[in-house]
């Protein structure tokens, strides 16, 4: 895919977490700022979404609505229930050894590192900071991630 292609791609895909992100409520907000992403932590994440991108093909229905923007004051807890709700979702999730909500706070710290790469590294924290760096060298794979997340969530 064209880099052009793939960094619109990227941006359509990031704009449902990062609107959801925003509504968070602070001590929430507060908890995804100070979360670094590990290596293991993304490759969990990273075999959660690979699977339900193999569902999604199989059947394209299995994950139609899942939504990461909710009414109101939104918590880690709800979104993870929300995902939770689904039940090709939480299969997934269980196969993964994740729950939820340690699903999306990964997600919720690299749509911020996105959005931090455009900051001064000395401004931001500690987790902030690493998670830019983290990013800036997973580009490709997380870009990739968020877009079959923003593919499989599609209603059909």
């Amino acid at each position: 895919m064209p880099r052009i292609l793939f960094a619109l791609a990227l941006a359509v895909s990031l704009a449902a977490p990062a609107a959801a992100q925003s509504k968070l409520v602070p001590a929430d907000s507060a908890e995804v700022a100070n979360h670094q992403v590990t290596e293991a932590e993304l490759a969990r994440v990273a075999a959660i979404v690979q699977r339900m991108d193999r569902v999604y093909q199989s059947d394209p229905r299995a994950f139609a609505g899942l939504e990461w923007r909710m009414d109101g004051p939104m918590t880690l807890d709800s979104i993870g229930a929300r995902f939770e709700s689904k039940p090709a979702m939480r299969a997934e999730l269980e196969r993964g050894g994740m729950t939820g909500r340690e699903f999306v706070v990964p997600l919720f710290a690299l749509v911020n590192a996105r959005a931090d790469a455009e900051e001064d590294p000395s401004r931001l924290g500690a987790a902030r900071a690493a998670n830019v760096r983290f990013a800036e060298s997973r580009r490709g794979e997380i870009g990739r991630l968020f877009i079959i997340l923003r593919t499989v969530g599609q209603e059909n």
